[in-house]
């Protein structure tokens, strides 16, 4: 977990778009390392031919 505090959230010129948060301030999560490695994995996987054949041809 990242918190970015008043100062350093104020200043940003894409603060509107982050957060709307009244103490002006942002919390960001992070996946744990194997959840994040598989979707990557699987997002990959989703961009070959294969898998888009697949796709529009269920078993």
């Amino acid at each position: 977990m990242a918190r970015f505090t008043k100062s350093q959230c104020r200043p940003c010129p894409a603060r509107t778009q982050c957060t709307s948060t009244a103490d002006s301030a942002r919390t960001v999560g992070f996946p744990p390392r194997e959840l994040r490695d598989l979707q990557l994995r699987v997002r990959a996987e989703q961009q070959t031919p294969e898998w888009h054949a697949v796709a529009r041809n269920p078993p």
